[in-house]
C-alpha cells in the first residue's frame, strides 16, 4: 500500500468535454489574434490527445515537422471505413482533406518561419529573413490556425498521390516551419473535406520539435490483443514514420508472434518529411532508424466505420518507470469510460503498483505484452470518475489509455506522463 495519496497531486477536470469533431466544426477560416488565457486552456483542452507538446527555447531555433500526409490520412481512413463494409463514408464522397495547424506562443515576440514542402525546403535559419515562405510574430496568448479555405472544397488539401514539388501551396502534412524567442504548443487536425458529416473522422495530435525525435521506437498496441484479449479500440493499428533528415533508412519489424523478432517486415529509405506507413500492425513493432524520425499511430474500430484514436510515439529511451494518468471517465462501465494500456518492454515480467481514488493495488504485466488497466488480472475496474491513476514500477514501461473506450461516440487517445520534460 502507498503511504500517501499519489492522485492527490492532480487536479482533475470532470467535466464532459464535446469530441473533436464537433469543435472543429465552429472554427473559422484562419485566427491571428490576442486571446485570453482561459480561451486558449479551453482549445487546448478541446484537443486530442489532451496536453500540447511545448519546446522550451532558450535561444536560437526549434525546428517542427507537420506529421500525417493527407494521401497517406486518407488511405488510412478508408482502409477503416472499407473493414466496416456497406455504406461506406468515404466511398467517392471526398477527394480533399480538411486541414487546421494550430500553433499558439507562450511569450511575447515569438517568430514562427513556415516553410511549405510544395517548393522544396527553402529556408536557411542563418538568413531567416531572406528564404521564409511566410512569417508570422505573436505575442503571449496568441495563436495561428492556419487552414486553407473554407468553404470552397477546391481549396483544400488534395489527397490523391504526392508529387515531388506542387505549385499550390497549402498549410498541411510535411510542411516545417521554426520558432525563435519563446516555447509554443503545436497540435494538427485534419478530416475528409466534404460533406460535413466527415468530420466524425476528425484526427488530431500535438506537434513535438525535432530536438526530442530518436531513432527507436515500440508501438506499445496492435491488432493481436483485439484478436488474443478483446481490447477492441485496437481492431486495426496503423503506424506512419516521418524523417526530420534526408537518407535516413527506416525499418518497420512486428514481433514474430513467440516474443521475440525474426526478419525485417520493411525497410524504407526516407529524406526529410517524406513518411512512411505499415498497415495492421500488431503489439510490440518496433521502429529502427538510422537517423532520428517522429512516429504517429493510428487505432481504429469498425463498429462505426470512424471509431479511431491518435497517438504520438515515445521514444524508447524516453520512457520511464513511473506515470500519472490525468484523464477520467464516468467509470460506471456504461459509456465514457477511460482504459489504461500498460506495455512491458522488458524480457522478464515486471510488477507495477497504481493507485486511484478507489484504491491502490499491484499487477503483474508478462515480458513484452500489454495488459489493460481494466482487466481483471490488473485493476479490474475502469479509470473511476473524477479520479486520477498513478503507475510505478522498478523497470521500465509505457502507458497510455483510450478515452471513450469501445465506442464511437467521444472516442480519443490518452497518454500517461512522468513530469519529466520532453526535451531532456
Amino acid at each position: 500500500m502507498l503511504k500517501e495519496s499519489n492522485i492527490d497531486r492532480l487536479h482533475m477536470n470532470t467535466g464532459r468535454r464535446r469530441s473533436a469533431a464537433s469543435t472543429w466544426q465552429s472554427v473559422a477560416r484562419r485566427h491571428h489574434g490576442r486571446y485570453r488565457l482561459g480561451l486558449f486552456l479551453l482549445a487546448a483542452l478541446l484537443l486530442l490527445p489532451l496536453y500540447s507538446a511545448q519546446a522550451a527555447i532558450f535561444g536560437g531555433y526549434s525546428e517542427y515537422y507537420i506529421p500525417g500526409p493527407e494521401d497517406e490520412i486518407w488511405n488510412i481512413q478508408v482502409d477503416i471505413d472499407n473493414q466496416a463494409g456497406a455504406p461506406l463514408y468515404l466511398d467517392n464522397t471526398a477527394d480533399r482533406m480538411h486541414s487546421i495547424i494550430s500553433i499558439t506562443a507562450s511569450g511575447n515576440n515569438t517568430t514562427v518561419y513556415y516553410d511549405h514542402w510544395e517548393n522544396g525546403y527553402g529556408f536557411d535559419p542563418n538568413d531567416p529573413e531572406n528564404t521564409y515562405d511566410e512569417k508570422f510574430t505573436l505575442q503571449a496568448g496568441e495563436f495561428l490556425n492556419l487552414e486553407n479555405r473554407v468553404g470552397n472544397p477546391a481549396e483544400l488539401v488534395p489527397v490523391t498521390a504526392r508529387p515531388a514539388t506542387r505549385t499550390e501551396l497549402y498549410y498541411d502534412g510535411a510542411d516545417r516551419f521554426y520558432v525563435a524567442g519563446n516555447s509554443v504548443a503545436v497540435s494538427r487536425t485534419l478530416w475528409p473535406g466534404d460533406p460535413v458529416v466527415l468530420t466524425t473522422f476528425a484526427l488530431s495530435w500535438e506537434v513535438y520539435p525535432i530536438k526530442p525525435f530518436l531513432t527507436e521506437y515500440t508501438i506499445p498496441v496492435g491488432e493481436d490483443l483485439d484478436a488474443s484479449k478483446g481490447y477492441e479500440d485496437f481492431e486495426q493499428t496503423y503506424v506512419l514514420v516521418m524523417s526530420t533528415e534526408d537518407n535516413n533508412q527506416v525499418q518497420i519489424d512486428e514481433p514474430d508472434g513467440g516474443g521475440g523478432y525474426g526478419a525485417v517486415d520493411q525497410i524504407d529509405t526516407l529524406d526529410r518529411g517524406q513518411t512512411t506507413t505499415r498497415y495492421h500492425i500488431d503489439a510490440g513493432t518496433r521502429i529502427i532508424s538510422q537517423k532520428p524520425v517522429q512516429v504517429q499511430f493510428i487505432v481504429a474500430n469498425s463498429r462505426g466505420h470512424f471509431e479511431m484514436r491518435g497517438y504520438v510515439a515515445v521514444p524508447d529511451n524516453l520512457w520511464d518507470n513511473e506515470y500519472y494518468n490525468p484523464v477520467n471517465g464516468d467509470g460506471s462501465g456504461g459509456g465514457y469510460d477511460t482504459d489504461l494500456y500498460i506495455y512491458n518492454p522488458n524480457l522478464a515480467p515486471i510488477i507495477v503498483t497504481y493507485e486511484d481514488s478507489s484504491g491502490s493495488g499491484v499487477f503483474s504485466v508478462p515480458s513484452r505484452e500489454t495488459l489493460a488497466y481494466s482487466d481483471a488480472a490488473a485493476a479490474n475496474r475502469f479509470v473511476p470518475s473524477g479520479s486520477a491513476v498513478y503507475l510505478k514500477s522498478d523497470d521500465v514501461f509505457w502507458a497510455i489509455g483510450s478515452g471513450d473506450t469501445e465506442s464511437t461516440s467521444m472516442d480519443w487517445g490518452v497518454y500517461a506522463f512522468t513530469g519529466q520534460p520532453v526535451d531532456r
